[in-house]
């Protein structure tokens, strides 16, 4: 099957998971035979064209450098609609023109690509996308409403003063001159009732987890898949799983503790650290790897070490240094791969329930799942950990075990399935 995957961000650029999830998906389709092109935006000192492992991947859709500054998403809403519909029209037509090039399908990545939908009549070929992010359904894309998840259909009477009382809107601080301010409120609406449109025109969808399917069901008519994201098994159960606790002054051992992702208020950090708070500062180490605007007060607290977001490749051994991971959402994690990635090194999680987490995490058995918010309870559940190294080892193994059944050849076999079967 030749299939081009269109998609805002691709590595080297990664800003979250769905481009990890474009790649390692891209490349477990070329795997199994089938010919994948992926069209993205440039990369200063990227080259316009390459092949990445049997992938070939076209750098010429204009967009921000990143989605976290305030002049990168002005440019990202400017531009990029636009360039993605010009690149994906002229890649099709270039297709065509050379025999037996033509593609099958096209399949959206990630929501922002989505407005490829749009051309849908002139492209005469089967479109499908990733339900990966809230965006059709809530403008901010977090699905968080006064700090808690949000459960309303969005209308303008919803969103303005929930807009209002947000720090954040996405992974971009929303200050004064951002929530004073009526031209971004209609920017950010504007595309959500674009996006939600749009949503209406593929002829195919595939979400992340059962929860995400569920969301957008009353939106769409149109058959959801639940296809989890491909995670590179592999690389994360290399190496033996051992209790990796420091020794500090006066023989004192440290239970080490990980979080890992964006540095976002929707990711809990605050509730995080007040469950810190609660433990015995002798009895843990905290480290905390990601890029965002919550860095500098992570570090102030002087509970958690904050170290820059690590090359994906150093990821499985940094989780091998470390004895557990904690992921306090208080957004509805569409799917939570640091779970599976987790699991797959052997490590017990504690996390919220909410989003797609529960459906990963087997409560008691490879981790705790415990209410969004809840510091008290969070910092129970690690205590748990830290005072069983027992515990510890038995949980690393049943997650370890269970990470079996997110195998990237059964899931992108499925994946080209559900396309073929919609293709024709």
């Amino acid at each position: 099957m030749r299939l081009l995957i269109v998609t805002e961000y691709f590595p080297p650029a990664i800003f979250g998971g769905g481009e990890l999830s474009a790649y390692h998906l891209a490349k477990a389709l070329v795997r199994q035979g089938h010919n994948v092109t992926v069209l993205t935006s440039r990369i200063p000192g990227e080259k316009d064209e390459e092949v990445k492992d049997g992938v070939r991947v076209l750098r010429r859709v204009r967009t921000g450098r990143t989605p976290t500054g305030l002049l990168s998403n002005l440019t990202r809403m400017m531009l990029f609609p636009k360039s993605m519909k010009e690149e994906t029209m002229r890649l099709a037509e270039e297709g065509r023109k050379e025999r037996g090039e033509a593609f099958d399908a096209i399949h959206c990545m990630n929501m922002t690509s989505m407005v490829v939908a749009e051309l849908k009549e002139k492209l005469d070929l089967p479109v499908t996308a990733h339900i990966n992010s809230p965006l059709p359904i809530c403008p901010k894309g977090d699905r968080v409403r006064y700090g808690k998840q949000c459960t309303v259909t969005c209308n303008v009477g919803y969103f303005t003063p929930c807009l209002l009382c947000s720090h954040f809107v996405g992974k971009l601080r929303n200050r004064w001159y951002l929530r004073f301010n009526p031209l971004f409120y209609a920017m950010i609406y504007l595309r959500y009732a674009r996006l939600k449109k749009t949503l209406l025109k593929f002829d195919g969808l595939v979400a992340i987890s059962d929860f995400m399917r569920r969301d957008f069901a009353t939106l769409v008519k149109t058959k959801i898949a639940v296809i989890q994201n491909i995670i590179p098994l592999s690389a994360f159960r290399k190496g033996e799983r051992k209790d990796r606790q420091q020794v500090r002054k006066g023989g004192m051992k440290r239970v080490r503790i990980l979080y890992y992702g964006g540095l976002l208020e929707s990711k809990g950090l605050f509730v995080l650290l007040d469950a810190l708070r609660q433990l015995p500062k002798d009895a843990y180490a905290c480290d905390a790897y990601g890029d965002g605007p919550l860095a500098k007060e992570l570090a102030a607290s002087g509970m958690v070490m904050v170290h820059a977001s690590a090359p994906y490749d150093s990821l499985p051994s940094i989780l091998h240094d470390h004895d557990i991971v904690i992921l306090p959402s208080i957004w509805p994690e569409p799917f939570g791969r640091v779970v599976i990635e987790t699991m797959a090194a052997g490590l017990p999680i504690v996390a919220s329930r909410i989003g797609g987490i529960p459906e990963l995490v087997n409560d008691g058995k490879t981790g705790y799942l415990v209410q969004p918010n809840d510091a008290v309870a969070l910092a129970k559940a690690i205590k748990r950990l830290i005072d069983a190294p027992g515990l510890r080892r038995k949980m690393g193994e049943a997650a370890k075990a269970a990470s079996q059944a997110y195998d990237e050849t059964k899931i992108a076999k499925t994946f080209i399935h559900e396309l073929q079967t919609v293709a024709r």
